[in-house]
This record gives C-alpha cells, sequence and structure tokens, in this order.
C-alpha cells in the first residue's frame, strides 16, 4: 500500500496480482486485474506520480497515475523493497539517471532483489539495469536506503553497514562499511 507524494491516489497491491487505486478527491476506487500474475509485494510513487511495482511473479512494472502501464522488466529474484531515485548522468546521457534536463527528477528504480542484490533500473537507460552485490560475509541485504547525490546506505543481516556514492556510468565506487557492535 502506498499513497502518492504529489497526488490523490492511494495504490494497494493484492495477493492475486491485482491493483487497486483508489482516488481521495473523488472518492472512487478502481480495480485493475492482472496488473501481475502473482502477488504484489511493494510499491513506491515518484514524484512524477509514477508507480513502481514489483511482485512475487519476478516482474517491475512502472505505470501512470491511472494504472496505465509505462514499463515493465523481468527481476532475477523474489522482490521485498522497490524505491525510486534521482541519479545524474553522463555527457552521452547514459548512467543511472536522466539528462540535465532532468534535474529533481527520480528517474532510477531500485529493488532489493531475493535479500542477495539491489537492481538499480534507469528509466531513461532501460537497456543497462546496473545489479550491486555484496560480499557474502555481510549477510542478506535487510535494508537500504537513498540519500543526497546518488549516495546509498544498505544495512545487512549480520549488522554491517556500507555507504557508497553510485556514479553516473550506473557503476559504485568508494564503498565504507563498518558493523555495528551488539
Amino acid at each position: 500500500m502506498a499513497w502518492s507524494r504529489v497526488g490523490p491516489q492511494l495504490a494497494i497491491g493484492t495477493c492475486k496480482g491485482n491493483l487497486l487505486l483508489y482516488n481521495s478527491d473523488n472518492k472512487k476506487s478502481q480495480l485493475i486485474a492482472g496488473k501481475h500474475s502473482k502477488k504484489i509485494t511493494c510499491g513506491q510513487w515518484n514524484l512524477e506520480n509514477k508507480l513502481a511495482l514489483a511482485s512475487l511473479d519476478k516482474s517491475m512494472s512502472i505505470n501512470d497515475d491511472k494504472g496505465e502501464l509505462v514499463e515493465q522488466a523481468k527481476l532475477k529474484y523474489d522482490p521485498y523493497d522497490i524505491q525510486f531515485a534521482e541519479q545524474k548522468v553522463d555527457d552521452n546521457g547514459r548512467g543511472s539517471g536522466g539528462s540535465s534536463s532532468s534535474a529533481g527528477k527520480e528517474n532510477t528504480v531500485s529493488i532489493n532483489m531475493g535479500h542477495q542484490t539491489i537492481l538499480m533500473y534507469n528509466m531513461a537507460d532501460q537497456d543497462n539495469p546496473v545489479e550491486l552485490a555484496f560480499q557474502p560475509k555481510y549477510g542478506e541485504i535487510a535494508t537500504y536506503k537513498w540519500f543526497g547525490d546518488g549516495y546509498m546506505m544498505v544495512g545487512f543481516a549480520k549488522g554491517y553497514i556500507i555507504g557508497q556514492k553510485n556514479n553516473n556510468c550506473g557503476g559504485s565506487r568508494g564503498r565504507k562499511g563498518g558493523r555495528q557492535r551488539k
């Protein structure tokens, strides 16, 4: 379940892969059957009122505010969390973000896949998703958050926390980490 950050929509994903959109302005709801073929596990709206959903059918969809499909991608593992982030690009328009005219737009969808990796799917460069993998000694990915200008903090089940900068070519650099003491 996720409220739009800029519009009146509430999105509710069902166990059967359907999407229920509720509009708080006109008090109407709309059921969109078959959005996914299995349970929708996570969803988030961006600041352009696009809705990203991920499902146990191992797919991710990006939809407009009326539930119409805009983009879709297959996933390697079951999704556990989905987030939007703003990413910058290089001079060729490639990388984890849009062009310089897209400043302030959340143009990258990231997904915690199977608690093993984080997929970064750039809506401006759909053919080149980036998958972040981490050392097995850290354990499973418990959570992650975007902050600042392309920075990500990743928390792991074994108590490790990694901070990294995701550069404009879709890669990452500058991983710093530590372990929380119990």
